[in-house]
């Protein structure tokens, strides 16, 4: 509420070393740029009523077990950090055909922290996103959860090497050990996180990565299930 007493809808802003979209100190910020992590603008907003919320979610994870298994592990990140392991962030991938309401799916849940549109909540982001960008934003969704969606297209874009360095990174919770861009070139402090994260993919991601030698470790942290309408 204002002092003139305007009542305005609630904003969190996020401020992380990956909230630098767009322009940022004359440099600008765009796909393709190592601090990039996707279409979003780093803000979470506070919008309509949580009772309307509640229910349409309520009604629509009684007719859609899969969001309802989307949402206990979501849940379960909020709750408990994650339920693989103390040390392993079990991915749930929700993969299909497109028009299998993958992403429909992974928007409504992106809601508990936002307005379920692609830039309005800091939940829900896509494959285009960097590396760099992921690590630096993750540690604020530590005790989360994370969606990405168009999880596939990190193989079909960036490389089977990239895509196998970034589900590790997510599944283990944890940055890359490296020197910071001075003069010392002393190690960064590692920061890590226990979340839920949970991706969309048009095929699974670990049948693209069969011919990867840690094929058998990347499927260990993936858990896949197959979208139907």
């Amino acid at each position: 509420v204002s002092p003139a007493g305007v009542e305005y809808e609630p904003c969190i802003k996020i401020t992380s070393g990956s909230d630098n979209c767009g322009w940022v100190n004359g440099e600008h910020i765009k796909p393709g740029h190592p601090r990039y992590v996707g279409d979003e603008e780093c803000m979470t907003f506070k919008a309509g009523k949580a009772e309307i919320q509640i229910e349409v979610l309520g009604q629509w994870y009684t007719q859609d077990e899969q969001l309802a298994l989307l949402a206990a592990h979501q849940l379960s990140g909020y709750t408990f950090g994650s339920i693989s392991s103390p040390t392993v962030n079990l991915i749930l991938e929700l993969t299909g055909d497109p028009g299998k309401g993958k992403s429909v799916r992974l928007l409504a849940q992106s809601s508990y922290e936002g307005i379920p549109i692609k830039g309005h909540n800091i939940l829900y982001f896509d494959g285009t996103a960097s590396i760099p960008g992921m690590e630096r934003l993750f540690p604020l969704l530590n005790s989360g959860s994370s969606l990405i969606d168009e999880f596939d297209k990190i193989v079909n874009n960036k490389g089977v090497n990239v895509a196998t360095q970034m589900i590790f990174m997510i599944a283990n919770g944890t940055q890359r050990i490296l020197a910071e861009a001075n003069d010392n070139k002393k190690i960064r402090k590692i920061k890590k996180w226990i979340f839920a994260p949970m991706v969309a993919s048009n095929k699974p991601i670990g049948g693209l990565l069969n011919s990867h030698d840690d094929v058998v470790a990347i499927k260990e942290r993936i858990w896949t299930i197959h979208s139907s309408v």
